[in-house]
């Protein structure tokens, strides 16, 4: 019940633009990644540092969050797509594309939105790479 709370709390955080103290709920939450709440924080936790532009921070979280595991793999595959994110920012486009392609080849789940996310990002590399 107690993680359940701290997860609404910095869902709110987020939705009123309070970043930093959503980071903080979040990196609470990221301890267990075997709970949803907990895989979701790793992700947030990962995007937060990456928003701040803090990329190699950001790229440890995911790797250590890969690395440790989770039952909840639409938050892996979120995670993949940030380390894309990572890599194009890097000025990497083609490792960033190989980790899209590897997870629209890999990830089997068809009833949430990754491979829409995956597919809008590699349309979206292509043509970062043609100009």
């Amino acid at each position: 019940m107690a993680r359940e709370a701290r997860y609404l709390k910095a869902k709110a955080h987020t939705e009123l633009g309070e970043k930093d103290l959503a980071f903080e709920e979040f990196q609470k939450l990221k301890v267990n990644p075997s709970s949803p709440e907990g895989a979701e924080a790793r992700y947030r936790v990962a995007d937060i540092l990456f928003q701040r532009n803090n990329i190699d921070k950001s790229e440890e979280e995911i790797f250590d969050f890969v690395n440790v595991g989770t039952p909840h793999q639409y938050w892996i595959a979120r995670c993949f797509l940030l380390l894309a994110d990572i890599y194009e920012k890097r000025g990497e486009l083609f490792q960033a594309r190989q980790y899209i392609e590897s997870l629209l080849e890999n990830y089997k789940e068809t009833d949430d939105d990754i491979r829409d996310r995956a597919n809008k990002r590699l349309k979206e590399l292509e043509k970062a790479q043609s100009e």
